[in-house]
């Protein structure tokens, strides 16, 4: 079968072979063809041997796997990561291409992170289609994304998911990516796409801060400007619970619990609005970062670490 004289790659009346089994006779990658010859022997001495055949090796195109997150921001940073390739052949991708969907490519000569900056709301979506090149040419679409893209409430440096506000969710992608790489969702707040205590630095300093426009005081849950018993219902009818700010949840964590309560109690009676890019933290976020800043710091022997608040 692969045409160096010798008649011991298959034996029998009905031979079967595994594209495992081609491959170790050199038969490993598509579009090609291979000449095979048949050899007879009775054990009598009489030797027969066929006209040679066509095998046909038909190419099977490459897939990547890629991935990123639904939801793109306005202005903000979206990661997108090529990651595995699969083919059966003995092909090498040598070339990514990104048509981002908003009118804009891109051309890598590598795989791993790429970022792109969207900057036009479109119709409110966008398909991130991917090509990649190897010796037998373009496979077009090789993976395709839908990515969702909206408008965000002000871009704030440690705000990672882009939602405006830098509070624990910020704190959690960070420390949950601590001492890797990644991008702006991942906690690279520096741009040098490594996730460390410069990034840390930078969430530190903006802990609590909400981008622009300016909203409504702390503890005023419905916008009315003002801090009242309809903010403290809200919040005691979803005590325990999780929500947003609508639901009770003053500090931006998802929960509404006893942080929420001070914040509605320190405020309570308050009228107007005040730009929230002001506001402390809570105590009870400012210590558990605190705590693992310090354990991180610690371990860098970084000296110039200086606690929360």
């Amino acid at each position: 079968m692969n045409n160096d004289g010798e008649f011991d790659d298959a034996t029998g009346p009905n031979p079967t072979l595994s594209w495992a089994d081609l491959k170790d006779l050199g038969i490993d990658d598509g579009p090609d063809t291979h000449e095979i010859r048949l050899r007879v022997d009775d054990g009598q001495g009489n030797i027969a041997l066929s006209e040679p055949i066509i095998l046909t090796v038909e190419n099977v195109a490459p897939q990547i796997a890629i991935s990123g997150p639904d939801l793109a921001v306005l202005d903000a940073e979206y990661d997108l990561s090529l990651g595995e390739i699969t083919d059966p052949g003995n092909d090498t991708v040598t070339q990514w291409i990104v048509d981002w969907g908003d009118g804009t490519s891109e051309s890598f000569d590598s795989a791993g992170l790429k970022l792109h900056t969207y900057t036009d709301p479109g119709d409110g979506s966008y398909q991130i289609v991917v090509d990649i090149v190897d010796e037998d040419g373009t496979v077009a679409g090789a993976a395709v994304l839908q990515v969702d893209v909206q408008q965000g409430s002000g871009n704030v440096p440690g705000d990672a998911n882009g939602d405006g506000a830098v509070n624990l969710a910020d704190f959690n992608a960070l420390k949950n990516n601590f001492g890797g790489s990644g991008g702006l969702s991942q906690g690279d707040f520096t741009g040098d796409n490594l996730i460390n205590l410069a990034d840390f630095n930078i969430l530190k300093e903006n802990f609590g801060r909400i981008g622009p426009p300016p909203t409504q005081i702390p503890g005023d849950t419905n916008g009315d400007k003002q801090v009242n018993l309809v903010d403290f219902n809200v919040v005691k009818n979803n005590f325990g619970g999780s929500g947003s700010l609508a639901e009770g949840d003053l500090d931006g964590d998802g929960q509404i619990n006893l942080v929420d309560f001070n914040i509605l109690k320190e405020n309570f009676g308050r009228s107007g609005s005040v730009d929230l890019s002001q506001t402390e933290n809570s105590r009870e976020s400012t210590e558990a970062i605190d705590l693992v800043l310090g354990q991180f710091a610690q371990e860098e022997d970084d000296s110039d670490f200086e606690p929360v608040g």
